[in-house]
């Protein structure tokens, strides 16, 4: 158990926050980690892409699965990518093939901001074309 201003390192990812646990293998490799806050939130980071915007997880607390490559933020979790944006009480996301799954409660709700750029999009492209 680590306590202070935390942070995690492995590859490109980067997890800070005020208190992490971490569990390792026999061979001493990362098998989870869940870092939390009590103030403030957690932060985790990483480079999807090189031409890309930073990806960035911010909640009250951060669960970190490698062999799974899934995140899961929970309180007052959100997502941001560039524009992009994704808010939720609790989201799961795979870092290999990209999905997200909320988990709506009574209380909250999912917000999405989500900005398509139509020169990437072929349908919008031609539309945009026709209303120059």
């Amino acid at each position: 158990h680590y306590r202070g201003h935390v942070r995690l390192l492995q590859g490109s990812y980067h997890l800070e926050a005020e208190n992490a646990l971490t569990r390792l293998d026999k061979t001493q490799h990362l098998r989870y980690a869940k870092a939390f806050s009590k103030e403030g939130r957690t932060h985790f980071w990483t480079f999807m892409h090189p031409s890309d915007p930073t990806f960035h997880a911010y909640a009250r607390s951060i669960e970190y699965f490698p062999t799974k490559q899934l995140i899961i933020l929970s309180g007052d979790a959100s997502l941001q990518q560039g524009k992009n944006a994704l808010n939720a009480p609790v989201i799961r996301y795979h870092l290999r093939t990209h999905q997200v799954i909320t988990d709506p409660t009574p209380q909250a709700k999912t917000h999405l901001l989500f900005y398509v750029d139509p020169h990437h999009v072929p349908s919008l492209r031609q539309k945009s074309k026709k209303t120059v």
